[in-house]
Parts: C-alpha cells; sequence; structure tokens
C-alpha cells in the first residue's frame, strides 16, 4: 500500500507517541513480521526435505509412487506457504512502517 501523497514532517520538537494503544499494535505487528518471516524461512527450508526423503527411498511398490507423489504435492504446498507467508511479512512491515509514522505524526489522515 503505497503511502499517500500528503506526508509532511513537523520540523518541531519531537516527541515519543503516548497513545498506549498505538505502542501495543506496533509491538504485536513487530512480533508478527518476525513471526511470519520464522514461518517463511522454515516452510522454504521445509519444502526440499520432502523431495529428498522419498528420493532416498527406493521403494517400487504402489505405496512408493504414491509417497513420492504426495512428497511432492507437499514441497509445492510448502513452497507456496512460504511465498504466502512471505508475502503477509511484507504487508504487515508495510503497515507497521505507516503506523509509526503516524504515532510520531509524520503521516496525516
Amino acid at each position: 500500500m503505497p503511502l499517500p501523497a500528503r506526508v509532511a514532517v513537523d520540523p518541531g520538537i519531537m516527541t515519543a507517541p503516548a497513545d498506549p494503544l498505538l505502542l501495543q499494535a506496533l509491538e504485536t505487528l513487530l512480533l508478527a513480521e518476525r513471526q511470519l518471516g520464522d514461518a517463511a524461512d522454515r516452510l522454504s527450508a521445509a519444502a526440499p526435505t520432502a523431495v529428498r526423503l522419498a528420493d532416498d527411498t527406493d521403494w517400487s511398490t504402489q505405496a512408493a509412487v504414491r509417497f513420492h507423489t504426495a512428497a511432492e504435492t507437499w514441497q509445492v504446498d510448502m513452497r507456496t506457504l512460504a511465498a504466502l507467508a512471505a508475502a503477509a511479512r511484507e504487508d504487515v512491515r508495510r503497515l507497521s512502517e505507516r503506523m509509526q509514522l503516524l504515532a510520531w505524526g509524520h503521516l496525516f489522515v
């Protein structure tokens, strides 16, 4: 979400934001951003593990074929979820940035 055209900086004395709800919301957003980043990293790391595990199994049964297919599907799902988590993290980061600008009086809506 791009910043609106009406962004201004008040050259006056900077004071800390006093609204406890805003501070709590910012803290929650920072935590969510960190956790979404961790989730994206873990999901990205898990994706190749599924296929590697399937490749390491040298079965030639119908169950093995199903296992390989399921592992490949799981890998695609993990990569998709990792991308979604990364996108959500970026959305949270932008929202947090906007709220910080608002808290410090640098964003007028």
